[in-house]
């Protein structure tokens, strides 16, 4: 929702995120519902933004938005899961599960990202189908290779991957798991990774988003009922 500073929008799309997530409405549905709100609520793009991305009138624009949340929140939930299955399931697989407009080159972001955290628990990326790391690996919120921050899918908008477990035997292969009775310093900075881990979904208030806003909007401004007024206008 870049650059979007009304208030009572932003909570309409995260009600209608919500509602998919829950499985009350179809994609859809939301969108139709969507649409007729912002038709009432004489919602306008920036002039010479009709018709393009950055209109939230549109159908990829919403699309988008939606899209992206509701992976979002439904694979924190697959990673919320299987941090309570990192004995059996200790490792990610990250692959390409559908085509996309502008494919990123994820094994040199894989690569890059491995090299500036640790080689140890994840594999070399030749390809895109041999990105394998263990889950709690710091390469999946580093920079390098997530431009989103969460530990889950997706790293980047539109990217049209995903992951899938694997199994304690396989990541035993790949050689990303310590020997038993192994202390070097490498063991020690795997089984750290095998610790499960807690972290919520974001679900920030009204007042936070408000806040959040001011913060990178980068010029004097005020609330006046749910509109962010730049000072001097």
């Amino acid at each position: 929702m870049s650059e979007v500073a009304d208030i009572e929008i932003l909570n309409r799309f995260r009600s209608g995120i919500e509602s998919i997530v829950l499985g009350e409405k179809s994609e859809s549905e939301t969108m139709a519902g969507l649409h007729d709100f912002l038709k009432a609520h004489k919602y306008q793009p920036q002039p010479g933004q009709e018709g393009t991305l950055n209109d939230l009138r549109t159908i990829d624009r919403m699309r988008l938005v939606l899209r992206t949340n509701v992976e979002d929140a439904r694979s924190h939930g697959q990673w919320a899961r299987q941090q309570f299955a990192l004995s059996a399931f200790p490792a990610w697989r990250y692959h390409r599960c559908c085509a996309c407009e502008t494919p990123l080159d994820w094994p040199s972001r894989w690569n890059a990202a491995r090299s500036a955290t640790t080689p140890d628990g994840a594999t070399a990326a030749t390809g895109e189908d041999d990105m394998i790391a263990l889950v709690n690996h710091p390469l999946w919120t580093h920079s390098e290779f997530n431009d989103m921050g969460s530990p889950w899918t997706p790293f980047a908008v539109g990217s049209g991957m995903m992951t899938t477990p694997k199994s304690r035997n396989a990541a035993m292969v790949l050689g990303l798991l310590p020997d038993t009775g192994d202390d070097s310093p490498r063991a020690v900075r795997l089984r750290a990774m095998l610790i499960p881990r807690q972290r919520g979904l974001p679900n920030p208030s009204t007042a936070e988003i408000r806040s959040s806003i001011l913060a990178q909007c980068g010029v004097s401004a005020r609330w006046e009922g749910d509109i962010l007024v730049k000072l001097g206008d």
